[in-house]
């Protein structure tokens, strides 16, 4: 069984890193042969990870009109039609992740949509009219007949929305997709936005890389080997976009400002502009950039180092970030979404999205010590092999597979018998 995988990215987002988890693990574990077609540059040594060959030029060149029409990678198909000369034959599966980002045309994700797919959405773009995280909106109740959040990622200056809801229901309802969800809250969503339930699986975004032994690493050694006081409250903040509204990076940042500035100590990771960077220079805050951490292991040192995680984001899918953090033994204080309260922790403290003063009180209770920073205790082995081993998710990914394979043959023999039957009779008439 061959899989060809498609996501924006080889290397950066969450997105990026569940796609390529379960495509090294197919290959790794010997379930099929898996191809992953990166629409962005990535840097990783994996033979079997194709780059599309988008240019900085080009990409830009994509956003541009793309805020202009509301179409997705205009520029892109010569390029699409030399990597799928190769590879659309050989693929007995597709398995799509996130389809925008600037660099799939329409044309070609219909073309894709015509083998069997499985799809994992991460985020609610297929089922609104054009945002990928529409947060309290629910426009897409009422059909995105106009948009008033133009501004929300993927941005556009033109009010499309009700024209891409309708691409969009014609996109599922005209293909066998099965579609992937990592929460119940997600697949609710969904439901909601008219996709049909049958046509959705829940699976878990899988743990990649989680220390073995926590209790063997020391906070005082990573701190000085990162270049982190040892006199601090240290808060992490995880983002690929940090300037990403949704993400709710200004929540945070002007709790800490309420906060004893002395006191505590902010890592950012993730891509941040120098905006944003400006914005923290003026509240006075002490903050290690990281940029964009690839490396599993410093990801984890980065936590490991931290008094707690704060997520303030205002819509998610799942917030894998939490469950990473759980993992490691560290505290997550977070925005009080549905989905964060799908994973059920002692260590989890939430506040309602946007409320400054409510995440300025848990973290001065963290600050006082009221909420136990030190000797919590982490996801057990037995709870993450249950709910978020890589292997798992590997194995039920596997599954759809073969499913919307199973399914795709069938509906071909039934559509052959049909022709057979129907020219059959033809002749038999035509004889008489």
């Amino acid at each position: 069984m061959n899989i060809l995988v498609v996501n924006t990215s080889a290397s950066r987002g969450g997105a990026s890193s569940v796609a390529k988890i379960i495509h090294k693990g197919v290959n790794h574990y010997g379930y099929a042969n898996s191809i992953f077609i990166s629409g962005r540059n990535h840097d990783d040594s994996d033979s079997r990870i194709v780059d599309l060959g988008v240019s900085q030029l080009r990409f830009l060149l994509n956003v541009f009109l793309y805020r202009l029409t509301s179409v997705e990678g205009v520029m892109n198909r010569r390029l699409w039609d030399q990597v799928l000369v190769k590879y659309y034959s050989w693929a007995d599966v597709i398995h799509l992740h996130n389809t925008h980002g600037y660099y799939l045309p329409n044309c070609v994700l219909e073309l894709l949509l015509k083998k069997p797919v499985v799809w994992t959405l991460h985020d609610y773009w297929l089922g609104t009219g054009r945002c990928a995280s529409p947060g309290k909106c629910r426009g897409f109740e009422s059909g995105c007949f106009s948009c008033s959040h133009l501004y929300l990622y993927p941005s556009s200056l033109v009010d499309s929305a009700s024209e891409g809801k309708r691409y969009r229901e014609s996109l599922f309802f005209n293909s066998s997709a099965q579609f992937v969800v990592p929460s119940n809250i997600s697949r609710d969503l969904f439901v909601k936005m008219g996709i049909p339930e049958s046509r959705l699986s829940v699976i878990p975004n899988p743990l990649c890389d989680v220390p073995k032994d926590i209790t063997s690493f020391s906070q005082k050694n990573i701190r000085k080997e990162l270049g982190i006081p040892l006199d601090r409250r240290v808060v992490v903040f995880v983002a690929n976009r940090v300037d990403d509204p949704g993400k709710g990076f200004a929540v945070l940042l002007e709790a800490l400002s309420r906060l004893p500035r002395q006191e505590w100590f902010l890592v950012v990771v993730g891509q941040i502009s120098r905006k944003v960077k400006r914005e923290v220079r003026l509240s006075h805050l002490d903050v290690l950039y990281t940029g964009i951490i690839k490396d599993r292991h410093l990801f984890f040192q980065y936590l490991l180092a931290s008094d707690c995680l704060v997520n303030p984001s205002f819509s998610e899918t799942f917030g894998l970030v939490n469950v990473e953090a759980l993992a490691v033994g560290r505290p997550v204080v977070c925005s009080d979404l549905p989905v964060f309260r799908e994973v059920k922790h002692e260590m989890i403290h939430f506040y309602e999205p946007g409320d400054t003063s409510g995440l300025v009180h848990i973290l001065r209770d963290l600050f006082r010590g009221e909420i136990r920073c030190d000797g919590m205790k982490p996801f057990d082995g037995n709870t993450i092999s249950h709910f978020f081993s890589e292997e798992k998710a590997v194995s039920r990914y596997v599954d759809l597979y073969r499913r919307v394979l199973r399914e795709s043959e069938l509906k071909r023999v039934t559509e052959e018998r049909d022709i057979l039957k129907k020219a059959t009779a033809y002749f038999a008439k035509e004889s008489r």
